[in-house]
């Protein structure tokens, strides 16, 4: 095993449990070689913690454990999947859903490893190098927890990229059929793994797209990004009186449509483009909601996009203003994982400004409970929203 040590005064996140190492926080490495467990010393030689090694990234050390005494084998793996499932366990998200993230990477403690369940079939993701060495010891350990009758192995193309990965997308385990029929909160949706956003579906929303239930009764609905229609059908559920679903996509809009009618509900006003733009033109012929619902896709991907994807949450934030009736209802949302909080409010305000509303938040808005957020570790909060009440 190698080992690798830290430049004096670049330690104390690695100290306090920060799983990320920078590259230029390392000081030398003596027999470390990428894709490796390591170990990692501060500049005194004292033990941090192990971690997963990769010299072609960015994160070059992804760190997984603190206690020294612990061995990263077999046992390991499955500890760490054993209590990530007793977390769920624990959480009885089974009462709502059959459709759940049972493992979250670094905020569960193996950095790298996404699991998701899809009722009796499962999807892994693998976003750092190290994991393609143990990936059959990951599947070895599903199959004997969980007992699944499929898994998919799906591979984000940046993180490939950046990680130099050489799994790709495809079967893994038994058998995946081409549509899944999951339920959640008492709405039925059909997902498709191997072609679907992220591992098939927006998890993370579950409880976003329940709560939106109490805002919409006898409203006008637009659901911005649609996707496959998760706030279309819970506004529908609610009690809209009506609903307009935009997506730039003619896949996912066509997903909705099954969905709705997999459902009983009536069929949404669909709307197929650009949101920047339709939004704009619906703002021209002066049309009106009562509520709106923002969920665009990770517009800041690095540091570099940060700004102008700010400048986009913006203009998003004020069209929608300027679409909504007076006392409207807006929900807004970024899971960009490096635009904070903080960053997203900002941007609303920059909006009200713009739009000559008045807005207040009156709830915080965050991912579903499968999806925990470390403190020790920030970036596991990555999807950040608000309920707006605009005056």
């Amino acid at each position: 095993m190698g080992s690798i040590f830290l430049k004096k005064g670049r330690d104390k996140l690695s100290k306090n449990f920060h799983p990320w190492v920078y590259s230029q926080a390392i000081e030398k490495t003596e027999n470390a070689s990428s894709a490796d467990v390591v170990k990692v010393f501060d500049s005194e030689g004292k033990f941090i913690a192990y971690g997963f090694y990769n010299s072609n990234s960015k994160i070059a050390i992804r760190l997984c454990e603190w206690n020294e005494n612990k061995k990263i084998d077999k046992d390991w793996f499955s500890e760490k999947i054993n209590e990530a499932l007793n977390y769920r366990k624990f959480l009885n998200i089974e009462k709502k859903t059959n459709c759940y993230r049972i493992f979250f990477s670094e905020a569960d403690n193996i950095p790298g490893l996404v699991v998701d369940r899809y009722g009796e079939y499962y999807v892994i993701q693998v976003s750092v190098k190290a994991i393609e060495n143990y990936i059959d010891t990951i599947i070895d350990i599903l199959k004997k927890k969980l007992n699944p009758q499929g898994i998919y192995l799906k591979i984000d193309e940046d993180f490939a990229t950046k990680e130099k990965l050489k799994l790709s997308n495809g079967l893994i385990y038994g058998h995946i059929p081409e549509e899944i029929e999951i339920n959640e909160n008492e709405i039925k949706y059909i997902v498709n793994l191997k072609s679907g956003q992220k591992t098939g579906f927006f998890i993370d929303q579950r409880n976003n797209r329940e709560k939106i239930r109490k805002y919409v009764k006898n409203k006008s609905v637009l659901d911005v990004f649609c996707y496959s229609g998760g706030f279309s059908l819970n506004s529908f559920y609610g009690g809209a009186k009506e609903v307009f679903s935009l997506d730039s996509s003619k896949d996912a809009l066509f997903s909705l449509e099954k969905n709705v009618k997999l459902n009983g509900f009536s069929q949404p006003e669909v709307l197929n483009g650009d949101a920047f733009l339709i939004l704009r033109e619906l703002v021209k012929k002066e049309k009106k909601f009562d509520v709106i619902i923002l969920d665009p896709p990770k517009l800041s991907k690095k540091d570099t996009d940060k700004e102008r994807a700010l400048r986009a949450y913006k203009d998003l934030n004020m069209q929608a203003m300027k679409l909504l009736t007076d006392k409207g209802i807006l929900f807004t949302f970024s899971c960009s994982g490096n635009i904070s909080r903080d960053d997203l409010k900002k941007a609303i305000s920059w909006a009200s400004i713009d739009s000559g509303r008045i807005v207040k938040i009156v709830d915080n808005l965050f991912q579903s409970e499968d999806h925990p957020i470390r403190l020790s570790y920030p970036e596991s909060e990555y999807l950040k929203g608000f309920i707006c009440f605009v005056e």
